[in-house]
């Protein structure tokens, strides 16, 4: 799944699975904008709505489509939305206060929204997404088409202020109309935003409709004695047709049809005490309009909660025990609004505001209760006639009731035994749940028994089952507070039917090969050579020569294609790899596994049940038992051939929470939510898992648990790492070290969507020191030898050696090729690695282009001859790094998906490994088994400990790979080991030429390696285009022995023992960075304050620390001095940084400096900057003044009040840099104040201005 948006992407290109969101985007159901527990708001209708995503549209899907060069179009979902469950009202009771009250009304939030477009309505329709508030996001189809073109009539379920608009091809993100950007469209007072679009243009049009007919409903409230109202049309006012209204509930109602009638506007006015005429015009089409009248109101609303906004409450959720918090329409005070609130099943003890503004007024209300919430009741809150359920969800996702129901037990699910069956649930907000039995594994089968099952302590449903229904199936009916009523399987189920519908009663620990055990404990994570793979990838290629194409016995099977090449597992035993990952392998939604595969593909990102394998990689999907032994055997197969099984589980989001274990069983708990109640979709796939509480953390660990102990999976790849917190990954580890500490656990550590949760919580590689255990796929090495991932930054093995960022890769990759503690010097995203098993090398996976695909499409002139030395050349690299090696299946044979980027759901053709082709590339293949088998016979290569390898007696830099002094050879990376008192050399030439190696004497030598194979050793020896060579410079090494492809391996490295992660305390490693580098300031960090200024020296020539003496005009010179506010690189006249003893040059905050030329700016590749000395300068943006916070400060109103939030005052911390609205000092109550960009006040005795 894809990295960072916006300001990252210029530093960064990394990616996350695409499978999941274009999945979602092209099949699943849609989740609800604000999920409810155990109530569902009023949803789009259905008829209009074609695809739906959770959260905002800037959290979610549009900005990440377009920021992933759509490799992650699957973050839309299409289907049909939710259906919305009437609200039952029971009679009143003696707590609600409303005896002799009218009749009550639940007033539902609705926005009107009419788009407009004149365009080609066939390619383009309208994308709707709330803006403020935050809202979810649909595409719509147009309604009909009339004078002013294609027209859209939208009902969102929410009184929104503004609305987003894109106008987008339809069914895809293929493109955008006018500009692409975000349009924003303002809501009226009545309740509607309407809006002219044409073909092209961002900008709303300015027309005036003509109708011709219309047909209008009239709703009137507030007084009944109102029982007649006026209606006529601007063209012809004189003509005014008297209408009769009748009592319908609480409204006066009645209605007009007009036809062959040509107007713009329409007017009405009441007959009796209110007078007052409102004007309107009908909506597009042939629908009625309803339009609702307040008495002596001069708006005619187009919905009806804006018409009542101040008799109704737009959401009332419970936030606490005895608290809830309501929002109504319109502000008010407490003492008028609390005679108007009542509540169902409760009463009220007192009310408090929340931000008043100076007259007490306040939208935003807590209501504290007499007794406790009982959150099995239909809880409502009315204000007046007008009653709202009571959404529980945010206490239900609060530490209070983590604290009261989280439940510790091991024994949720199924337990089987042949005597009796115990089934538990977690469901602690269900009312009632019954198990329903069936004697048949048939989706279509009735149940055969159902069982009322026991709600015991913590919310905990119990359930026993006497004598042996194994065999049998079982799902669960829940009833909720409110009436709502679901269906479900077991989330902890272990074996399911087809398609994962119904869980099913198995045994299952003894469904095993009879000689099932796990392997020997694996050595350490750098030991491991690690190879993606998809089973149905692997071996559907018609020539493999294998029985079971794309599944999991075809994993274990071996063959030959028509022309003699080795396929299937005995390939996979020869290559030298230790584990195999296998892409998504649990039961996975986007595959109907009841039709033939013929026709379907997915990766698998679309988890349905965690716990289950795959029914369509089995032999037969609908036996429970099929899928459990034969992915059982696939490892048993695999063990027994030295090769360990890493699975790729994906616990950051669902394939569809409508329709999945987690929402149905306790509504609003499992996802993660944003402060307006959406659920957030940083996985961009309208859904995150929230594994900060409890029972997500306690079902992540059992379920990984389960696949460890049950499975004997030797690893574990973790998708989208970052939306899990560093608690659960922490525990995920303890659990994994008590059954075996040689488990494997990486994953995805992009920072993705919110970087405050991602930085404060996340496990990402900026807080990889926090999870030592735990490792994460480096984007460093990625970027620096292959590119970034859409290819607008080439590496390594692509730019020649003269690529435009050749400096930045050539220090990337070293850092992270031998390094890795080097990488927390980024001063954007620092990595801070805390042992080199944490570093996952890699240069291609699933996500993005193949290897010979990327290089390929980055040049499309390129022989394929010197296509393979790249990709060699890139292999190398990652095979000799200090880290765990990684490769996609197919990257030794030169693996082409014919340029398709994203094949998460291509046809299985696109995606399976052509075998012939493998045969073709025989020598790249050969190549890499002598990769593979060199990196274990040299355990200097797979250290653990950034200690050993950066003492200088073990590795020493001798090239750079830049022209910058003594021994360095531009485009030439050379790196010495120390192997038992012998020096072993490694060298990379990425120049598209041979290169003379004229810094070493290799006359002596014996080569361990040459990708080129005609290297001669010398003391001049030239090197080869686009190679690698790896040599023992004394000649005199002894290589151990691999042990054979089908013996069980288990590397050891002498001296390298794992143990308990090192920091080295100030490494020193010849011309390398200090310990403590000064990190420039390119991008917003916060420097340090000046303890004192030092004046620098314009005279004299700062690299390499000489003292070259410039020649300077005097006239030319000027004496003022200016301070740098950040800290600042030093460039030269081409914009290219300035290196002093290889690392960039750096001038320190605080310091001061004497600009030449009278301080003029010069321009440079579009960028400001001071000359500071003779070819040497520095940019303006280091010297710009700015604010920050001197000390902790509370946020505050316009009436000196503290903001707070979620009950507490909002902090900002001191030292953080604030934006100011402007400079002046404003004064409230007596106090000073500076206001800050978004409108707030912060002190101004806390603000320190620097420069």
């Amino acid at each position: 799944m894809n990295k960072k948006s916006g300001h990252n992407i210029k530093f960064k290109s990394i990616f996350v699975c695409t499978s999941a969101i274009m999945s979602l985007w092209l099949g699943a159901n849609l989740t609800t904008t604000q999920v409810h527990a155990a109530e569902d708001n009023a949803a789009p209708k259905s008829s209009e709505v074609v695809g739906q995503t959770n959260s905002s549209k800037d959290n979610a899907a549009t900005a990440t489509v377009q920021n992933q060069s759509n490799a992650k179009a699957k973050q839309r979902q299409q289907g049909v939305a939710p259906q919305n469950v009437p609200t039952v009202l029971a009679a009143k009771t003696k707590d609600e206060g409303t005896n002799n009250s009218p009749a009550r009304e639940e007033v539902k939030d609705q926005t009107k929204v009419v788009i407009h477009y004149n365009g080609d309505g066939e390619k383009w329709v309208p994308y709707i997404w709330g803006k403020k508030p935050n809202g979810n996001g649909n595409e719509y189809k147009w309604a009909g088409k009339d004078d002013n073109g294609y027209y859209s009539v939208i009902d969102l379920d929410k009184n929104y202020d503004q609305v987003g608009v894109l106008i987008k091809t339809k069914g895809s993100w293929a493109g955008k109309d006018g500009t692409g950007a975000d349009r924003s469209l303002n809501v009226s007072d009545n309740g509607k935003a309407e809006v002219f679009y044409k073909a092209g243009s961002d900008d709303a049009q300015k027309v005036t409709p003509e109708y011709h007919s219309a047909n209008i409903n009239l709703h009137y409230y507030g007084d009944d004695q109102v029982n007649k109202v006026n209606v006529w049309t601007d063209k012809d006012q004189d003509n005014k047709q008297l209408i009769s209204l009748t009592k319908q509930g609480n409204s006066q109602d009645g209605s007009i049809k007009l036809d062959n009638t040509d107007f713009s506007k329409l007017f009405v006015a009441p007959v009796g005490s209110d007078e007052i005429t409102r004007e309107f015009t009908p909506l597009p089409g042939n629908k009625a309009t309803d339009i609702y009248l307040v008495k002596n109101d001069t708006e005619a609303y187009y919905s009806k909660s804006f018409a009542l906004a101040d008799q109704s409450l737009s959401s009332a959720y419970m936030t606490s025990p005895d608290s809830l918090t309501v929002e109504a329409g319109k502000a008010t005070t407490v003492d008028k609004i609390k005679g108007k609130l009542s509540l169902r099943n409760n009463s009220i003890d007192h009310i408090e505001a929340v931000d008043a503004n100076a007259d007490g007024k306040a939208k935003k209300f807590i209501i504290h209760t007499k007794t406790d919430i009982d959150i099995l009741k239909d809880n409502q809150v009315g204000l007046g006639m007008n009653f709202k359920n009571v959404d529980i969800g945010p206490y239900v996702r609060s530490k209070a009731f983590d604290d009261k129901y989280a439940y510790d037990g091991d024994d949720l699910g199924c337990t089987y035994d042949s005597k009796k069956t115990q089934i538990k649930l977690w469901a602690p907000t269900a009312k009632d749940v019954e198990l329903n039995l069936y004697d048949s594994v048939d989706n279509s089968a009735k149940p055969t028994n159902v069982i009322a099952l026991t709600r015991g302590d913590r919310g905990v449903w119990t359930g026993i089952i006497k004598g042996d229904k194994k065999g049998w199936a079982y799902d669960f009916k829940l009833t909720f507070g409110n009436g709502k009523i679901t269906q479900t399987d077991d989330p902890y189920s272990k074996a399911v039917t087809v398609n994962g519908v119904r869980s099913v009663i198995e045994d299952y620990n003894n469904i095993k090969p009879t000689d099932f055990n796990r392997m020997p404990s694996f050595s350490k994570p750098t030991d491991a050579i690690v190879y993606e793979i998809s089973i149905r990838d692997f071996s559907s290629d018609p020539n493999s020569g294998i029985k079971d194409k794309g599944k999991f016995l075809g994993m274990i099977e071996s063959g030959k294609t028509p022309t003699g090449q080795v396929t299937g597992l005995d390939y996979l035993k020869a290559l030298g790899i230790t584990h195999v990952q296998i892409m998504p392998s649990y039961d996975f939604a986007s595959i109907d596994e009841t039709k033939s595969l013929k026709n379907q593909y997915n990766w698998g990102y679309d988890p349905k049940n965690y716990d289950v394998p795959e029914g369509s990689y089995s032999s037969d999907p609908t036996n429970p038992t099929a899928r459990i032994i034969e992915m059982k055997e696939m490892i048993n197969g695999l063990h027994k051939a030295g090769i360990r099984v890493i699975m790729d589980v994906v616990y950051n989001h669902v394939y569809n929470p409508q329709e999945q274990a987690f929402e149905l069983t306790v509504p609003g708990y499992y996802f993660r939510y944003d402060a307006d109640n959406n659920t957030t979709s940083d996985s961009g796939c309208g859904n995150d898992i929230g594994s900060q509480r409890k029972m997500v953390r306690k079902y992540i660990v059992d379920s990984v648990v389960y696949w460890a102990k049950n499975y004997n999976l030797d690893g574990f790849r973790f998708d989208i790492m970052s939306l899990l917190d560093r608690e659960t990954m922490n525990d995920v580890r303890a659990a994994l070290d008590k059954i075996d500490p040689g488990i494997i656990t990486y994953g995805e550590g992009w920072e993705v969507g919110n970087q405050k949760y991602t930085r404060e919580e996340g496990t990402t590689q900026y807080t990889a020191d926090k999870v030592p255990n735990v490792g994460f796929f480096s984007d460093d090495m990625r970027n620096s030898v292959k590119g970034n991932n859409d290819g607008s930054e080439p590496g390594l093995v692509i730019g020649n050696g003269n690529e435009k960022n050749f400096d930045k890769h050539a220090v990337l990759f070293t850092d992270s090729f031998l390094r890795g503690k080097w990488l927390h010097n980024d001063s954007w995203e620092p990595h801070n690695y805390a042992t080199p098993s944490q570093m996952v090398n890699y240069a291609a996976c699933h996500d993005g282009k193949t290897l010979y695909d990327y290089i390929k499409a980055a040049m499309p002139n390129e022989s394929d001859e010197n296509i393979a030395r790249r990709v060699r050349l890139a292999n190398s690299m990652i095979m000799l790094s200090q880290g765990i090696s990684f490769f996609h299946s197919g990257q030794e044979a030169l693996r082409t998906k014919g340029g398709n980027s994203n094949s998460y759901n291509s046809p299985v053709n696109i995606n399976e490994i052509n075998w012939e082709r493998v045969g073709a590339n025989k020598a790249s293949v050969q190549y890499f088994q002598k990769l593979a088998k060199l990196r274990k016979q040299l355990p200097i290569l797979h250290l653990n400990d950034f200690n050993k390898i950066y003492d200088e007696n073990v590795t020493k830099i001798i090239s750079y790979g830049r022209e910058t002094k003594d021994k360095n050879i531009k485009g030439v990376f050379e790196y010495e080991y120390n192997v038992n008192g012998k020096k072993l050399l490694i060298v990379f030439n990425v120049n598209n030429d041979k290169v003379a190696l004229n810094n070493v004497d290799l006359s002596h030598g014996k080569k361990l390696l040459d990708s080129d194979g005609n290297v001669k050793l010398s003391d001049k020896t030239m090197l080869a285009p686009l190679s690698t060579l790896v040599v023992d410079e004394d000649g005199t090494m002894v290589l151990p022995d691999v042990p054979k492809p089908d013996q069980p391996v288990s590397p050891t490295t002498p001296g390298d023992k794992p143990g308990k992660p090192t920091t080295p305390e100030n490494p020193r490693i010849p011309d390398q960075k200090p310990a403590n580098p000064i990190v420039p300031q390119e991008t917003i960090i916060t420097p340090e304050a000046p303890s004192e200024n030092s004046i620098i020296d314009n005279t004299k020539n700062i690299i390499n620390g000489s003292e070259e003496t410039t020649t300077v005009s005097t006239q030319d010179n000027t004496t003022t001095e200016i301070l740098l506010t950040h800290n600042a690189y030093v460039y030269d006249s081409e914009a290219n940084p300035i290196y002093q003893n290889d690392n960039k040059l750096v001038l320190k905050a605080g310091d001061t400096i004497k600009p030449l030329d009278n301080g003029k700016k010069y321009s440079i590749k579009g960028k400001l900057f001071y000359k500071v000395a003779k070819n040497q300068f520095v940019k303006v943006a280091n010297t710009v003044s700015y604010y920050k916070l001197a000390h902790n400060s509370f946020v505050y109103n316009k009436h000196g009040k503290a903001v707070k939030k979620n009950g507490k005052r909002i902090l900002l911390k001191k030292n953080k840099h604030i934006s100011l609205h402007s400079d002046k000092v404003v004064k409230i109550k007596g106090k000073k104040f500076y206001q800050l960009k978004d409108g707030s006040f912060i002190k101004a005795r806390n603000v320190k201005r620097i420069g």
